[in-house]
C-alpha cells in the first residue's frame, strides 16, 4: 500500500491520472497497457477506501462479461475511472472532514459506570468502546486511544495548525484533519500528552501507554513477526489479534507522514521513544524522537 503523505496530493494526483487514461488505451489498443491502467486504477479505488476507512471490496468493481464457453469477472477502465472520481468527490465535499463536536469531552464524572471485567472484553472509557487482547501474556487496547482528556477529566489540546502543532502543550490531533482517519488509527498525541505524569496519564485508570518492555515481549511470543501484530486489511496475518493498521504519524514541524506504510506509537519510555511497524516483511524498529513529533498510543492494563 502507497505511503499517503497528504491526500490532498494523492487527490490532485488522482485527478491529472485519470485525464487521459482511457483515451490512451483506446489508442494503443495494447492489452498489456490497459491491464497496467486497470490495475492503477484498482490501487486507487483500494487507498481512497481506506483513507474513508471504508473496506475494500474487489468484486464490487468488477464487471460480469461472457464469452460463448464461459462467464467470468473483468475490470473496465470507464467503470474504475467512474468510481475514483466519485471517491475524489466525496472526501474533496468534506465526507471525511470532521468538527470539534465529533471528539467531544466525556466529562469524567458523567461517564456511565462501566465495569471491564476480564481481557476480551470491551473497555470503556470516555464514550468510546475499546476492543482488548490478551496477547504476549499482557492484556493490551487492540484499538488506539482516542482520548481528548487525560484520565482525571482533565483536558487536552487539539493542535491541529502546523502553528499549534510547534507549543510544548500536551495535545492530540487528527491526521490530515479526516475523520475517518480518527475512526481507523486513533489520535495523534505529541510526546507532552503521551509521557504526562499529571491527571492520571493520558490511558484509563490502571492502564499504562505501552512501554519497549511490553513491545518487546509482544514481538517474542510471536517469534519477532511483524505480520503477526498487522491486520489482515493491511499486508499481516493478525495472529496476535492486535490488528494493527499504518496510522502514519506527525512530523515536528506539523506535516504528516506515512499513513498507510507505517504504524508509529509513542513507547512509555522518558527519552521519547517511539515504536514502529512498516509494511511488508521489515523488521519493527524504535528510536527516539523530539517531543513534539506526533504518533498514536496502545494502552496495557497495569
Amino acid at each position: 500500500m502507497k505511503c499517503l503523505r497528504s491526500l490532498v496530493l494523492f487527490i490532485a494526483a488522482c485527478s491529472v491520472a485519470l485525464m487521459g487514461w482511457g483515451q490512451r488505451t483506446e489508442v494503443t489498443g495494447d492489452k498489456v497497457f490497459q491491464q497496467c491502467q486497470q490495475q492503477r486504477l484498482m490501487t486507487q479505488i483500494k487507498e481512497l477506501k481506506f483513507a474513508l476507512g471504508e473496506p475494500f471490496i474487489r468484486a464490487e468493481f468488477m464487471q460480469k462479461e461472457s464469452t460463448s464457453q464461459r462467464s467470468y469477472d473483468a475490470m473496465q477502465c470507464a467503470v474504475l475511472e467512474r468510481a475514483v472520481e466519485a471517491l475524489i468527490l466525496r472526501v474533496l465535499e468534506g465526507e471525511s472532514g470532521y468538527s470539534e463536536a465529533d471528539f467531544a469531552p466525556v466529562v469524567a464524572g458523567n461517564e456511565p459506570e462501566v465495569v471491564f471485567r476480564t481481557c476480551g472484553d470491551e473497555l470503556h472509557h470516555q464514550g468510546v468502546n475499546y476492543r482488548t487482547v490478551l496477547a504476549g501474556g499482557q492484556c493490551w487496547m487492540s484499538e488506539p486511544l482516542r482520548a481528548v482528556q487525560f484520565a482525571d477529566g482533565a483536558p487536552m489540546n487539539e493542535l491541529r495548525s502546523p502553528a499549534a502543532w510547534q507549543a510544548e502543550d500536551a495535545g492530540w490531533c487528527v491526521y490530515d484533519s479526516l475523520h475517518h482517519h480518527a475512526e481507523m488509527a486513533g489520535l495523534i498525541y505529541n510526546g507532552f500528552a503521551a509521557l504526562a505524569d499529571e491527571h492520571g496519564g493520558v490511558c484509563p485508570a490502571d492502564w499504562h501507554v505501552a512501554s519497549q518492555a511490553d513491545w518487546e515481549a509482544l514481538e517474542a511470543a510471536f517469534g519477532q513477526k511483524a505480520a503477526a501484530l498487522k491486520s489482515r486489511e493491511w499486508d499481516g496475518t493478525n495472529a496476535s489479534g492486535m490488528d494493527l493498521v499504518p496510522g502514519g504519524f506527525r512530523e515536528t514541524n506539523g506535516a504528516y507522514a506515512a499513513w498507510g506504510s507505517t504504524a508509529v506509537f509513542w513507547t512509555a519510555e522518558p527519552s521519547g521513544m517511539l515504536h514502529s511497524v512498516a509494511s511488508g516483511n521489515l523488521p519493527t524498529t524504535h528510536s527516539a524522537h523530539p517531543l513534539n513529533t506526533g504518533a498514536s498510543i496502545l494502552c496495557v492494563q497495569d
